[in-house]
């Protein structure tokens, strides 16, 4: 499998001051920064977790299964997924009216909420080291929201 990852981020507010005298414009935050995923990165799977409400659904980064499930996911090469090193997880709430709480064990702690609409990314430029323990929990906080995750790393 050949990666190309990349990825910018563009968001800032474009300021017009309301002095009918002035004449500048001005751009405050980020516009074009670019997150730098290292050639190393081998590895990239996404799901769609559809949650419970109250209950979380547990997903296992190193090997992509979600609830103990018994036969995990394959990566797009068809062989089994053996994450090790994470440098890019984004999570995306697809629904528009739902949200769903997200917290991480054994791989840095990020935890949050993803209100409708919402996407999230946590970027390891050196690499998160991942294992057996790592957990990625998801839960519905009203109703059933689907959450889209996205791993980018390395075997």
């Amino acid at each position: 499998m050949n990666i190309t990852a990349s990825a910018s981020l563009n968001v800032y507010a474009d300021i017009t001051p309301a002095d009918a005298l002035a004449s500048n414009l001005y751009r405050i935050g980020f516009s074009g920064t670019t997150l730098t995923i290292p050639a190393a990165a081998d590895l990239v799977y996404s799901r769609a977790i559809t949650c419970s409400n109250g209950v979380a659904k547990v997903l296992e980064p190193d090997v992509n299964t979600l609830d103990g499930e018994g036969t995990p996911p394959t990566n797009p090469d068809g062989s089994a997924v053996a994450l090790a090193t994470v440098y890019a997880m984004v999570l995306q709430n697809a629904d528009g009216s739902l949200s769903a709480t997200y917290a991480s064990a054994n791989m840095g702690g990020e935890a949050g909420t993803l209100q409708p609409g919402a996407i999230v990314v946590h970027h390891f430029p050196s690499g998160l080291s991942i294992g057996a323990t790592s957990t990625l929990s998801i839960t519905g906080v009203s109703g059933t929201p689907v959450v889209n995750v996205l791993f980018i790393g390395a075997e």
